[in-house]
C-alpha cells in the first residue's frame, strides 16, 4: 500500500491516527501500524492494513434500531427460545435452498398448474362449473396453508442453524470466509453482466470525475465487474472486505488501496470518500443502521452512497408464486408487511451458512433517512432469476413492481 494513504486510515477502535511502528521485511511491504491513542497494533501484509474489529452488537449498540434489522448473540437466543429452539451445540449444517427437495418444488408446482387447470375449466363449463372453481379455489387454500407451516418450519431451522454458528464463534461471516483461499462467485455470467447494466444506469447521474470511491465488500468477480465502471467513468477505487484474498484481487485489478475490515467499523477518518459503493453489503451485516451511520460519517459532505440489497417481496424460486394467495401477499406486502412471512435470517454458499436477509422499500428509506442521508433515488428492479425478462416489465406496473428482486438506493449525505 502506498505509504501516503495511511494519512487517511484510523484506529477502528478508538478512530485515533495510525503510524508505521516498524517494518518486517526488507521491501517495506509488510509492516506494523501502530495507533497513538490506544496504542493498538495492526498488521500489514503485502502492503494491506488488517484493521478488523468485529462490532458486537450485544456490546456496542448506543442507538435503539428496530430488533429485526439486527442480529447478535443474545437476540439468536431469545428467538430461540420464543420458538422452543434447541441451543445446545450440534453438527448438522443447514441448506436453505435444500430445506425441500426440488424434486418436491417440481410437484408442488404441477399440483398449483392443475388448480389453475381447474379454475380455468370452470370458467368456460356451463355444467359442474361453480364445482371447478370451487374445488380450484380450495386447492389453493389447502396449498396456501402447506407453504405457511413449511415457512415457519424454514425459518426455525434457520435460527436454529445460526446459534449452531455463535456457538462455534462463527456468526460473523469472516471467520467463515477466511477458510476460502479464492474469490469465486456463485452468480452466472449473465446475472453479473445484467446487474452491471443497472448499476450503470443508476450511477450515470453522479460526479466520477477525480472522485474516490469506496467499495464496502468489494471482493468477487461482480464487485470488481462495478467497480471497474467508477474507474471508467474517472473515480478512484479503494477497497474494503474481511476477505484477504478477495481485497488482493481489488487491489491488484486496479492497482490500489485496500484494507481487511469490518463494514460496522470503518478504520478511515472523517469525511475521507466521495461516493461508497455498497452493492450486495447491507444485508449481511449485524447492524445496518450502524453501517449506514459509518458511511455517513466517512462521506464528505455532499457524498454518495450507493446501495443494492435484495427485496423482501421478490419472486423465489420454489414456484410458490403459482399459488395466487401468495402472488398477492407478495404484491401487497410492500404496503402491509405483518402480511409476510418471517424475514429470512440464513443465506448458503460452497458449504457455508451465515446471517443473511433483505428488506422492504419502506424499511430500507426509513434507515437511510434516520442515518441522516437525503434519498436522492430509490428503486425495485431485477437483475437475476429465471423470470429476468419477465421482471423488466414488472417494474413499469406499481403492484408488480413489489415483485422484483432487488432495492436500489442512491443517498446523499
Amino acid at each position: 500500500m502506498d505509504r501516503s494513504c495511511l494519512t487517511g486510515l484510523c484506529c477502528p477502535e478508538c478512530r485515533n491516527k495510525l503510524a508505521v511502528k516498524s517494518p518486517s521485511n526488507k521491501d517495506g511491504e509488510s509492516y506494523v501500524l501502530q495507533c497513538a491513542g490506544c496504542r493498538h497494533d495492526y498488521p500489514s501484509i503485502n502492503g494491506i492494513p488488517e484493521l478488523f474489529l468485529e462490532w458486537d452488537p450485544d456490546k456496542n449498540i448506543q442507538h435503539e434500531p428496530p430488533a429485526k434489522y439486527v442480529m447478535s448473540r443474545s437476540i439468536l437466543i431469545s428467538l430461540a427460545r420464543e420458538n422452543n429452539i434447541s441451543i445446545a451445540p450440534c453438527e448438522s449444517n443447514i441448506n436453505p435452498r435444500e430445506f425441500i427437495s426440488y424434486k418436491y418444488v417440481a410437484y408442488f408446482a404441477m399440483f398449483r398448474i392443475f388448480l389453475w387447470f381447474l379454475v380455468g375449466f370452470g370458467l368456460f363449463r356451463e355444467v359442474w362449473a361453480v364445482g371447478y372453481i370451487l374445488a380450484g379455489v380450495s386447492g389453493f387454500l389447502l396449498d396456501f396453508a402447506v407453504i405457511k407451516v413449511l415457512q415457519k418450519q424454514q425459518y426455525k431451522l434457520q435460527i436454529s442453524q445460526l446459534v449452531q454458528n455463535s456457538n462455534k464463534n462463527s456468526l460473523h461471516e469472516k471467520y467463515i470466509k477466511d477458510s476460502l483461499t479464492d474469490t469465486e462467485e456463485i452468480d452466472p455470467e449473465e446475472v453479473v453482466n445484467d446487474r452491471l447494466s443497472v448499476i450503470r444506469g443508476i450511477i450515470k447521474n453522479i460526479p466520477m470525475h477525480n472522485k474516490t470511491v469506496l467499495h464496502v465488500g468489494c471482493g468477487g468477480k461482480n464487485d470488481i465487474e462495478i467497480a471497474k465502471a467508477y474507474e471508467i467513468s474517472g473515480a478512484r477505487n479503494i477497497g474494503l472486505d474481511i476477505h484477504r484474498p478477495s481485497i488482493e484481487s481489488f487491489v491488484r485489478t486496479f492497482n490500489t488501496q485496500g484494507v481487511i475490515a469490518e463494514a460496522l467499523n470503518i478504520p478511515f477518518s472523517d469525511n475521507s470518500f466521495d461516493i461508497i459503493n455498497a452493492t450486495d453489503i447491507i444485508e449481511h451485516v449485524h447492524d445496518p443502521a450502524r453501517f449506514l451511520s459509518e458511511s455517513y460519517r466517512v462521506l464528505k459532505n455532499g457524498g454518495f452512497l450507493v446501495i443494492a440489497t435484495p427485496n423482501r417481496c421478490r419472486l423465489r424460486r420454489n414456484m410458490e408464486i403459482l399459488n395466487p394467495f401468495v402472488f398477492i401477499l407478495n404484491m401487497i406486502g410492500t404496503r402491509f408487511p405483518m402480511l409476510l412471512p418471517q424475514r429470512e435470517l440464513l443465506a448458503w454458499h460452497r458449504n457455508f451458512s451465515f446471517f443473511h436477509t433483505s428488506f422492504l422499500y419502506d424499511e430500507l428509506k426509513e434507515l437511510v433517512v434516520k442515518a441522516g442521508f437525503s434519498v436522492k433515488y430509490i428503486r425495485i428492479k431485477s437483475y437475476r432469476g429465471v423470470l429476468r425478462p419477465l421482471r423488466a416489465y414488472f417494474e413499469k406496473v406499481p403492484l408488480l413492481n413489489s415483485l422484483n428482486d432487488t432495492v436500489f438506493v442512491v443517498a446523499e449525505k
